[in-house]
């Protein structure tokens, strides 16, 4: 995970934007542009949205 940026648009929302890198065995290495978000409900916190694009 790099180039993370957090952002708070309110005091029970937290949305991440990172890029992610993955290597499986044989497969050729894949990069990613993604974002969560995640929603404190209670005291936990839990994802209530996540999208990724391919990254160039």
């Amino acid at each position: 995970m790099t180039e993370r940026r957090i952002a708070r648009p309110a005091e029970a929302i937290i949305v991440l934007a990172y890029r992610a890198h993955s290597r499986r065995d044989a497969e050729a290495p894949y990069a990613a542009h993604c974002t969560s978000t995640y929603a404190k409900i209670g005291d936990d916190w839990r994802m209530v949205q996540h999208q990724q694009a391919p990254a160039p």
